[in-house]
């Protein structure tokens, strides 16, 4: 989405009122930008780390043909 489609969408009052509350949060700790450039730094293909055995996620409901269902039984 471009900032064009997004102005358009939200209009200039909500993006002012975003900027503002931005504006509000406190500066990031140098641990977490530290953190957070290591993550962002780190290669494409490195994959995560695996979640613990109690933290596996249930697959979703699939229709006949393969695709997932909605909360409501309806397709995407």
């Amino acid at each position: 989405m471009t900032r064009e489609e997004r102005r358009r969408i939200l209009g200039d009052e909500v993006i002012a009122k975003l900027h503002a509350r931005v504006e509000l949060a406190p500066d990031p700790s140098p641990e977490l930008v530290e953190k957070l450039r290591r993550l962002w730094m780190s290669p494409a293909d490195t994959a995560p780390a695996p979640r613990p055995a109690n933290n596996t996620v249930k697959p979703k409901a699939r229709t006949e043909h393969g695709s997932p269902r909605t909360c409501d039984g309806s397709r995407f």
